[in-house]
């Protein structure tokens, strides 16, 4: 049987030649006559090209992981920020061939043999929530590849983070607000609930809107200790009666922000019971960009959080270490984008920004 070298002896040229030739490899400079010259010696001599091998399909390789989440399922029903993360891990992870083998809620005091179990089944943990890293590592020694989303523990301990960068949007909405004139801007927010090894852990200066805007504030010469109003539970209710009690108190801010657009809602509706207008009399701002937001009367201007996006982040960050793809960890902090509508005054899209 007749081999390539036969050809390209009988032709008179190189072996690449006779292979680009027959190949018709449109990158190959020669005559004309020595590609006839080659064609007819591979016929005369009865050359065939050889039959391309067809590479086994590779089976994609299926990871377990568990979700461990800050909030109760109660609790996630009625956010519809945490429950748009949760989504993006669960969608993300299904098409990247992720399964899920648990869910823990609220606590890592979790039953021993549930514990057990998802060590063992697990592979990785997808951690949504102000969990420490060293209480993770506690409940869960033997996981090495853990993701944290919407949370920058105190010590990494090796593991991956994804969050939002809530320091940039917290002062370019401070900026924009004192920019429209505003000198006595109200902050209106809760604590950074923390999971520890010791339980629960209550503290305003680890919650990054309240410290930025607390530094910023002072950084432009408007800060007053009584423009801040710290909340506990972050609910309608308790934003409505500390906004009602802070008016009926004869104290009335220029301009709000409140850390999430539930609150800022709350405020508002404290705002119009006490005869006063919104954005007339007092601006303000949310944090979340809900649904909701734009259907508002007024509609609200806020802060739009990527909160699907990142869950997306996170599920490939689990499985770029569980494949092997990447060894060293790596902390994502994603934009935001501040939505402008009429709380503030008339929506102005010029206004938007994406923060990077």
């Amino acid at each position: 049987m007749a081999t390539i070298r036969d050809v390209a002896k009988a032709a008179g040229v190189s072996a690449a030649t006779v292979s680009r030739v027959l190949r018709e490899d449109p990158t190959l400079s020669v005559q004309p006559e020595t590609r006839q010259r080659v064609r007819e010696a591979a016929e005369k001599l009865g050359y065939q090209k050889p039959e391309k091998r067809k590479a086994a399909p590779q089976k994609k390789r299926i990871h377990a992981y568990a979700l461990l989440m800050v909030l109760s399922d109660v609790q996630e029903s009625l956010d519809s920020y945490f429950l748009s993360i949760r989504e993006g891990v669960e969608s993300e992870a299904a098409r990247l061939g992720l399964t899920a083998v648990g869910l823990c809620r609220g606590t890592l005091d979790l039953d021993e043999t549930e514990r057990a179990r998802i060590a063992s089944e697990a592979e990785g943990l997808i951690v949504i929530g102000s969990f420490d890293a060293r209480a993770v590592r506690a409940a869960f020694p033997e996981k090495q590849h853990v993701v944290f989303v919407d949370y920058v523990p105190e010590a990494h301990l090796g593991y991956d983070v994804v969050h939002i960068n809530l320091v940039h949007a917290t002062v370019n909405a401070i900026d924009y607000l004192h920019e429209s004139g505003a000198e006595k801007i109200m902050f209106l927010g809760g604590p950074r609930n923390v999971t520890t090894t010791q339980g629960i852990s209550e503290t305003l200066s680890r919650e990054e809107r309240a410290a930025t805007f607390v530094r910023h504030m002072q950084e432009i010469g408007c800060f007053a200790p009584e423009l801040m109003m710290p909340l506990h539970d972050w609910s309608f209710d308790e934003a409505y009666e500390s906004m009602r009690t802070t008016l009926a108190g004869g104290m009335r801010p220029d301009a709000i922000l409140a850390a999430s657009d539930i609150l800022a809602f709350g405020a508002m509706r404290a705002i119009e019971e006490a005869g006063y207008s919104v954005p007339e009399d007092i601006r303000i701002v949310g944090f979340n960009d809900m649904h909701g937001a734009s259907y508002s009367h007024p509609s609200l201007t806020s802060v739009h959080l990527y909160a699907r996006e990142m869950g997306e982040a996170a599920a490939r960050m689990l499985a770029e270490r569980l494949d092997g793809r990447r060894a060293v960890p790596v902390e994502l902090a994603l934009p935001t984008k501040l939505i402008v509508r009429e709380s503030t005054g008339v929506h102005d899209p010029e206004r938007e920004a994406v923060l990077l």
